[in-house]
């Protein structure tokens, strides 16, 4: 099982700059989030360095993202049905959590800290 998951690692490296150099979306946000607990893992020499650069990107991102939307009086990535939203919900939940330890871990300041609109995504209302 531990070679068919490193593969999966492998294959969203070799997509990572594409991940993090086009504009942000709900997907990309979610596979920097799935990296980043993937290094979190046992036995993981780069876990510290890569897991903080990855719960970052996957912060900053979703930073862009809901602040784009909020100017556009939108919903996160154009979607209104409950699902969607529900899912945008619960990332903002996880990214905040990854990120609020990566930020105390490495004495940063959180990106999400700030945002109204992260905090009202993350408890449910919109």
């Amino acid at each position: 099982m531990a070679d068919i998951a490193d593969a999966f690692y492998r294959n969203a490296l070799g997509v990572f700059a594409d991940l993090v150099m086009r504009a942000p979306s709900l997907l990309s946000v979610q596979a920097l989030l799935a990296m980043a607990v993937y290094v979190q893992g046992p036995g993981r020499q780069e876990s510290a360095r890569a897991f903080f650069m990855l719960a970052t990107n996957a912060a900053r991102q979703l930073e862009v993202l809901g602040q784009s939307c909020l100017a556009a009086s939108i919903v996160p990535w154009g979607v209104e049905s409950s699902e969607a939203r529900e899912q945008f919900r619960r990332v903002v939940q996880v990214v905040r959590a990854l990120e609020v330890h990566a930020s105390s871990e490495y004495g940063i300041s959180s990106v999400l800290a700030c945002c109204s609109w992260a905090t009202a995504a993350g408890e449910g209302g919109r």
